[in-house]
């Protein structure tokens, strides 16, 4: 499944959910570093959508900083859910 996700990946750059699934998959598999790439892209891609979006990637990125206990940087990218939906409750139970 990832293999197709990253063939497709190649033909839409700038697919936004494409990065954010493809970091939670590499999270699932315990590559965390891989995976930062990703969802790094997808914070970035964004960062000027919808807040759903941005939100998705922020909070995925929050967990993997989570999985290697990069406690400052996940806190940020849990803080930065909380300013895009104010009344979640699942970020807000990450802090």
């Amino acid at each position: 499944m990832l293999e197709r996700l990253k063939q497709n990946k190649s033909q839409t750059d700038n697919d936004k959910k494409l990065n954010i699934n493809i970091g939670v998959i590499l999270q699932k598999q315990g590559q965390f570093k891989k995976a930062e790439e990703y969802l790094q892209k997808a914070v970035e891609s964004t960062a000027a959508s919808a807040p759903e979006d941005n939100f998705a990637a922020n909070f995925n990125m929050g967990l993997n900083h989570m999985h290697q206990s990069h406690h400052d940087q996940a806190l940020a990218s849990f803080n930065a859910c909380l300013l895009l939906l104010p009344s979640d409750s699942l970020s807000q139970s990450q802090l």
